[in-house]
């Protein structure tokens, strides 16, 4: 009898452990999916802002978007990015357009700040178009958590020879994610 009165109580202080551990797998994963969902939103939203500054731009319908004009330059960045600056959550925008002239294709990107340009995604959704991203500025360090907004554009007319469409990328800074201990 006594044997099994120790197997019952060994049985339930295991019972008790297991369940602690998956209550905090649980709690653990419910956190984890409320920090991408409101990282995905919150970018998201910010991004609208993005789009309405440089869709335009990137489809080649841009009357200020000559790239050797300095002063229509000025006032296309002003237009571009005027919307993010003093936004600290901002890491980055970029609009890219690819156009010709003659037969040879060419890049008209427009970065916010030049030398923050790279980030490694971890996990993808993608709503209404927009390619949503998470992850990190160095993927091995992994420093600074990012989530990012992606959507690429065709040129307006379909029929355009020299506008080849391009694409608008906001990524913003993110807390740290959460932590299983």
């Amino acid at each position: 009898m006594a044997i099994i009165a120790v197997l019952v109580v060994i049985c339930a202080v295991v019972y008790v452990v297991q369940s602690g551990a998956r209550d905090k797998q649980e709690r653990y994963q419910r956190a984890e999916t409320k920090y991408y969902e409101e990282g995905f939103d919150r970018v998201a939203a910010r991004f609208a802002a993005a789009e309405e500054a440089g869709r335009k731009f990137c489809m080649g319908e841009e009357p200020n978007a000559d790239p050797s004009n300095p002063e229509m330059r000025k006032v296309l960045e002003e237009k571009l990015f005027g919307p993010f600056r003093g936004d600290a959550d901002v890491y980055n925008v970029l609009y890219d357009r690819m156009y010709k002239r003659g037969t040879r294709s060419y890049p008209d990107q427009r970065w916010m700040h030049e030398g923050l340009t790279k980030y490694d995604a971890i996990k993808t959704q993608i709503r209404n178009g927009v390619q949503l991203q998470f992850g990190y500025v160095d993927s091995k360090s992994k420093t600074q958590p990012v989530f990012a907004a992606r959507k690429s554009y065709s040129p307006a007319n379909k029929d355009d020879k020299v506008n080849l469409g391009g694409q608008i990328v906001l990524v913003m800074k993110a807390p740290p994610p959460p932590r299983k201990d």
